[in-house]
């Protein structure tokens, strides 16, 4: 299951976690500890880059993607890397779909009309070839 996802842009950073994984502490807390260990880690980075972090807390992984896939709308960035991107895929997508959540829906464009809206994900080799 999806716990946190993460977005970087320029000087912007965009963090978002499910609330359950900090066992009941109230929000509050967590964004000041989320705060505090982000100065304390990355402190000299964050001042480097001028940059900004936002804090979300969501109840369950799907709100996790879509918050993370709506500010790739927000910001347009010119493209999106991930460090492990076919398996970052596939769970978003899992995610999304066990909430009753069209892939089509989140990944396009918010500009697209629904009937122009389309998901699919190319997995590429799934093997090594000798």
């Amino acid at each position: 299951s999806i716990i946190m996802a993460s977005t970087t842009f320029k000087e912007k950073i965009y963090f978002s976690a499910v609330r359950w994984i900090f066992n009941g502490m109230p929000d509050k807390k967590i964004i000041e500890t989320l705060e505090s260990e982000a100065e304390r880690l990355l402190g000299d980075v964050l001042k480097r880059r001028n940059a900004t972090v936002i804090w979300e807390l969501f109840d369950n992984q799907a709100q996790v993607v879509e918050s993370n896939v709506a500010r790739w709308h927000d910001w347009h960035p010119d493209w999106i890397a991930s460090w492990n991107a076919k398996f970052d895929m596939e769970k978003n997508e899992e995610a999304l779909l066990a909430y009753n959540i069209d892939p089509a829906a989140v990944y396009s464009d918010p500009n697209v009309p629904e009937e122009f809206q389309n998901y699919w994900f190319n997995k590429g080799r799934t093997h090594k070839v000798k």
